[in-house]
C-alpha cells in the first residue's frame, strides 16, 4: 500500500467496503485493469467483520489506498470520508461489488478534458443477475434531458460516475446521510443544479445485483428517501407543498414504472407533472431546440404512462387520456407504439393475455 506522499494523480477512484470479501477481488482486480493508468484507489472499509481487509492486504500496487473507519459510520459518511481522502482533478466512483471494464477512466477523463461544462459523467452499464448480463441503463448525451429527467427517477449507476473534484468542493456537495440509500440520486441531482450531467453511451461498467447490494438490502428506505428528496426538490420548484402522496404517485408511474391505479390517479399525476414541466424550463430557460426537446421526451414519457394504464385496465381510449394533459400532449405518439397499446388493450379484454 502507498504512501500519500507521492504526487496527485488524475483520477481518485473512490470504493467503500463492508463485508464484502467474496467480491472485492475481482472489482479491485478490474481498476487494476484499467488501459488509463495516472489513478489512485481510494478504499474506506467501514469496519468489516469478515476478511475484506486481509484480501485487501494482498495487494502490493502502490496506488491502492486502504482506510479503515474506527467505528461503523455507515454507508453515506464512508463515502464523504472517501471524498475527503481524494487528491485527484477526477473523481470516479466503485461500489464494492461492480466492474469497471478496461476502458472506462481514458474514456472517462477524454470526455471530461474535452468538455469542460460538464461536471458529472457516468456511463451505460450493463446488469449481471442471476448469471444472466443484459442491457439496463442507456446513454444521455444531452445534460438538459438528464437535468429534467431526475426530477422523477434515478437512471445513473453509482459506480459509472466520474466529476470534478473542484466543482464538488466549490458548491459544498457531498452524499447527505440524511437520504441514505438514496444519497447517490441526491447528489447526481444536486450536480445538474450547477452544471452540465452526462451519461456516455459505452457500456463500460457492469453492475452485479446481489443480497450484498446496498440497494437490494434497503429498497423500501432508498424509495422512501428519493421520494423526500424529490418532494423537497418539487415544493422549491413550484412555491407550495406538494402533497406526499402526489409524489408517491409520480415516483411509482415514472420511477418504478407501475400502471396507475385508477383515472384520478393518472389525471393527477399528469396535471402535476406538467406543472413541474413548465416551472422547470421557466427556471431553466433552454434554448428553443433544447426546450422542444425536454418538451418531446416529457410528452413520450408521459405517453408511456397512460399506454401501461390502458393496458392494464383494457382500455381503448388511450389517445383521449394521453391529450388530457394540458402541456404533455403537444407531440404525437408514436404510430406503432400507439398500435401496440391498442392491441394489448384488445387482446386484454378478450382474455387472451
Amino acid at each position: 500500500m502507498a504512501s500519500r506522499g507521492e504526487a496527485a494523480p488524475r483520477v481518485s477512484v473512490l470504493m467503500t467496503t463492508f463485508n464484502t470479501g467474496p467480491v472485492i477481488q475481482d472489482t479491485v482486480d478490474a481498476i487494476l485493469a484499467q488501459t488509463f493508468e495516472d489513478w489512485e484507489l481510494v478504499i474506506v472499509d467501514d469496519c468489516s467483520s469478515d476478511d475484506t481487509v486481509e484480501r485487501l492486504a494482498g495487494y502490493s500496487d502502490q496506488r491502492i489506498h486502504v482506510h479503515r473507519n474506527a467505528t461503523n459510520q455507515g454507508i453515506s459518511q464512508t463515502r464523504n470520508r472517501a471524498i475527503a481522502l481524494a487528491r485527484g482533478e477526477y473523481v470516479a466512483a466503485n461500489d464494492h461489488d461492480d466492474l469497471s471494464l478496461p476502458s472506462r477512466l481514458s474514456h472517462q477523463v477524454a470526455y471530461l478534458d474535452a468538455n469542460p461544462d460538464v461536471v458529472l459523467l457516468a456511463t451505460a452499464a450493463k446488469e449481471l443477475a442471476n448469471g444472466q448480463l443484459r442491457s439496463c441503463y442507456s446513454g444521455e448525451v444531452r445534460p438538459h434531458i438528464l437535468a429534467w429527467r431526475l426530477y422523477t427517477r434515478c437512471s445513473i449507476v453509482h459506480s459509472s460516475i466520474c466529476y470534478r473534484r473542484a466543482a464538488l468542493s466549490a458548491h459544498g456537495l457531498q452524499y447527505r446521510p440524511e437520504f441514505t440509500y438514496a444519497e447517490d440520486f441526491v447528489l447526481f441531482s444536486e450536480f445538474s443544479d450547477i452544471g452540465g450531467v452526462v451519461i456516455l453511451p459505452e457500456e463500460l461498467v457492469v453492475y452485479r445485483e446481489s443480497a450484498s447490494n446496498a440497494s437490494s438490502q434497503n429498497t423500501q428506505a432508498m424509495n422512501d428517501n428519493g421520494m423526500r428528496f424529490l418532494r423537497q426538490r418539487y415544493n422549491a420548484l413550484l412555491g407550495r407543498e406538494i402533497a406526499e402522496q402526489d409524489t408517491a404517485t409520480l415516483w411509482k408511474l415514472f420511477n418504478t414504472g407501475l400502471p396507475a391505479a385508477d383515472l384520478s390517479e393518472l389525471r393527477t399525476a399528469g396535471a402535476l407533472y406538467a406543472e413541474l414541466l413548465r416551472h422547470f424550463l421557466r427556471k431553466h430557460g433552454y434554448a428553443p431546440r433544447q426546450q422542444a426537446e425536454v418538451e418531446q421526451f416529457a410528452a413520450e414519457d408521459w405517453w408511456r404512462v397512460v399506454a401501461r394504464f390502458s393496458q392494464a385496465q383494457g382500455r381503448f381510449d388511450a389517445q383521449r387520456l394521453y391529450t388530457g394533459a394540458e402541456d404533455l400532449s403537444r407531440w404525437k405518439p408514436p404510430l406503432s407504439a400507439l398500435s401496440k397499446t391498442y392491441l394489448k388493450s384488445a387482446l386484454g379484454r378478450l382474455g387472451l393475455i
